[in-house]
C-alpha cells in the first residue's frame, strides 16, 4: 500500500472511531436501561465524581446548613445538615438538596437514579465551626 493509501485508511478509522463516539454520547448516559448501578463515592465539598461508566458526574456544591447537635452537648433533637449536589448529565445540570435527617429528604430520585445521602463528616463539635471545604460527603446513586 502507497503511504498516501495508508494515511487515508488511518484517516478512515480515526473519522469511524470518531463517529462511533459521537453516536454513542447521543445515545444516553451510556447506562442501558437493564444495566444496574449501584456506586458509592466520597466528595468534598467542590469535588466531582463519575460515576462508573455512566458519564453522569457529581458534584458536591455546598453544606448550606449544619444544625446537627454537636458531639460533645446533650440535644433534645439531633438536627440535621442540607446539603447541596449537582448531577451533570450531558448538557443538563440538575440540583438537588439532600438532608442527613432520614425524616426528611436524605433521598431522591434524578436523571433515572435514586440519589442518597449516607454520611455527612465531620460531625459538629460546639468548639469549632466546620470550614465548607473540611466536609466529606458519602452519596450512593442506584439504578
Amino acid at each position: 500500500m502507497s503511504e498516501a493509501g495508508a494515511d487515508q485508511a488511518k484517516m478512515r478509522r480515526l473519522l469511524l472511531g470518531l463517529l462511533a463516539l459521537f453516536i454513542a454520547a447521543c445515545g444516553g448516559s451510556g447506562l442501558g436501561p437493564t444495566e444496574p448501578l449501584d456506586v458509592k463515592v466520597v466528595i468534598s465539598v467542590g469535588q466531582t465524581a463519575l460515576l462508573d461508566r455512566t458519564g453522569l458526574v457529581l458534584r458536591f456544591d455546598a453544606v448550606l446548613s449544619d444544625s446537627r447537635c454537636p458531639t460533645d452537648v446533650v440535644c433534645v433533637w439531633p438536627g440535621e445538615a442540607v446539603i447541596t449536589v449537582t448531577l451533570l448529565a450531558r448538557a443538563r445540570q440538575t440540583r438537588v438538596e439532600l438532608r442527613t435527617d432520614p425524616a426528611s429528604a436524605r433521598v431522591t430520585s434524578v436523571e433515572g437514579l435514586r440519589l442518597e445521602l449516607v454520611q455527612l463528616e465531620p460531625y459538629p463539635r460546639s468548639t469549632s465551626p466546620i470550614p465548607q471545604g473540611d466536609y466529606r460527603a458519602t452519596l450512593r446513586a442506584v439504578r
